[in-house]
């Protein structure tokens, strides 16, 4: 299993949608999805924001510094389109990965040490799983 490839599906769908509104929906309430995903500090100038999405299709974005938008904003997608994100996950194994890359020496090949944490969570009928992977890290 490749987490950048995980990374990089979940970024994308970040591109197509508050920390304490985030928090605020119930985490499998809303049709037994949600899927979170944080991105924190560097010691540089690194965007900061969380970004949700539940089964209904809301989506709740906080931006923290260093990023376009500063602040709470919600917006709607299809559900089709989170359940889908759901499923491309499970299909890639999530519930199975390790709960953090690039801690581990032999797990990068490269790393950058000032880079920040990104934070994957998917809540799906009640399975929770969190992966965590330093950004700096590249592997193998």
């Amino acid at each position: 299993m490749n987490p950048s490839a995980i990374a990089r599906l979940v970024l994308a769908a970040s591109l197509t949608c508050d920390i304490a509104a985030a928090r605020a929906l119930s985490p499998v309430a809303q049709h037994g999805i949600m899927i979170t995903l944080e991105r924190g500090p560097c010691e540089a100038r690194c965007a900061v924001y969380r970004l949700t999405l539940d089964g209904a299709g809301h989506v709740v974005y906080v931006g923290g510094h260093f990023v376009h938008k500063a602040g709470r904003a919600t917006a709607r997608v299809q559900p089709d389109a989170v359940h889908q994100i759901a499923r491309e996950l499970e299909a890639l194994d999530f519930f199975a990965l390790k709960e953090a890359y690039g801690r581990d020496p032999g797990d990068c090949v490269a790393r950058q040490d000032d880079a920040p944490t990104a934070a994957l969570t998917l809540n799906v009928d009640g399975r929770h799983k969190t992966v965590q992977h330093n950004v700096g890290c590249t592997g193998p």
